[in-house]
């Protein structure tokens, strides 16, 4: 068998493992009270941030939350879709293998809330908070919750990574590059 035919099975398999995800998500995991409490973490922290944001900064910082949209759910796609690290059992749509709440809305949001907030306040100390709020508060309160099975993933792993893209974050916050086109 070719290398071309092989490919083309594992995409079929990919497909129909996709289906079947999908069906098991109409069936147990739309209009529960989890899937309700996704939909709100998606819409509510855009909703309070629009509410307290800065408006003279509101397009540096949406650039800021782009990018860690961009950094949170290519970490989250290849963490639970390629390596099986971990998965979501409620998640808000069932064609994404990441959690939407999170790399779309809590993680991108509460990166520009601690940014604006006390922006002169120590970034080292605020990453280190940030990366502790989310790898030792949130990831456990979603597994005790039984929305989020941590596999082969270690909170502490969590903990550096959040607080390494608040760093950056906070450094594109402070970027002085941009000029009109």
């Amino acid at each position: 068998m070719d290398f071309t035919h092989q490919i083309a099975q594992l995409y079929h398999l990919q497909h129909k493992t996709h289906q079947q995800l999908a069906e098991l998500w109409l069936q147990h995991v739309l209009f529960t009270w989890r899937w309700w409490l996704g939909v709100f973490l998606t819409v509510g922290p855009w909703i309070l941030w629009w509410l307290v944001r800065p408006k003279e900064s509101s397009n540096r910082l949406l650039f800021v939350m782009f990018f860690v949209m961009v950094i949170a759910s290519w970490l989250d796609f290849v963490g639970s879709g390629a390596l099986g690290l971990w998965h979501y059992d409620y998640e808000v749509v069932p064609s994404i293998p990441a959690y939407i709440p999170w790399d779309f809305s809590m993680i991108p949001v509460l990166v520009a809330l601690f940014i604006q907030i006390k922006h002169n306040f120590n970034p080292w100390i605020k990453a280190v908070v940030f990366g502790g709020l989310f790898a030792y508060l949130g990831e456990p309160l979603f597994e005790w919750m039984k929305m989020y099975d941590a596999e082969q993933w270690k909170h502490y792993y969590s903990f550096f990574i959040m607080a390494f893209t608040y760093m950056m974050a906070h450094y594109l916050s402070r970027a002085k590059g941009f000029k009109e086109i």
